[in-house]
C-alpha cells in the first residue's frame, strides 16, 4: 500500500486480512445497497420470441471492489418485469468505484446485450431512480428504463 493506504492490487480477501492485522489504514468502508425493482419496455433485439431480460451489476475500479451480480430471467416478460432484488457491495476505496448495468436478454443459444450505463458510485443519489441505457448494437432502448432504489451506508472499520 501506498502512503494513504491505497492497494489497489489486493483482492477483497487479502484487502480484509490487511486491515485486521494493521498495514493497510482505512477509516471507513462504503456499503452500497441496490435494490432492482423492476424493467419497463425492454425491446426485443434477436427474433420474434419474446424478451426474456435479466440484469447484471458489474463494480469496476480498485481490485479489492470488484464485484458482480445478476438477477433472475424474466421469462417472457419484456414489458413490464419485476425483478425486487437486492444487492450489497462492500466497497474500500468508492471513490474509485463505477457501477455498470447491463440489461440483457437470455437465449439458449447466447445471451444478447441490450443496453448498459455505467456510472461513479458517488454519483449515485440516494433514493428510487430511473437508469436509462446506452443502446447496444442496432437496439432502439429510448424508452427502456430500470426502476431501483439506491442506498449507501459508511461503517467505520478502524479508530
Amino acid at each position: 500500500p501506498d502512503a494513504y493506504g491505497y492497494s489497489p492490487t489486493l483482492s477483497t480477501r487479502k484487502m480484509k486480512k490487511a486491515i485486521a492485522a494493521g498495514t493497510v489504514k482505512l477509516r471507513h468502508m462504503l456499503t452500497l445497497h441496490v435494490h432492482v425493482v423492476s424493467g419497463f419496455c425492454i425491446p426485443n433485439v434477436t427474433s420474434n420470441d419474446i424478451v426474456d431480460p435479466y440484469i447484471k451489476l458489474q463494480i469496476y475500479g480498485a481490485k479489492c471492489d470488484e464485484a458482480h451480480a445478476k438477477t433472475k430471467v424474466m421469462r417472457d416478460n419484456g414489458f413490464n418485469p419485476v425483478f425486487n432484488e437486492k444487492f450489497e457491495f462492500e466497497l474500500f476505496y468508492p471513490e474509485a468505484a463505477l457501477i455498470r448495468f447491463s440489461l440483457r436478454d437470455s437465449n439458449f443459444q447466447k445471451d444478447v446485450s441490450i443496453g448498459h450505463i455505467t456510472l461513479p458510485v458517488t454519483a449515485l443519489n440516494v433514493g428510487v431512480r430511473y437508469v436509462r441505457f446506452h443502446p447496444a448494437e442496432n437496439c432502439d432502448v429510448t424508452r427502456t428504463a430500470l426502476l431501483v432504489k439506491i442506498s449507501k451506508s459508511l461503517r467505520r472499520i478502524q479508530e
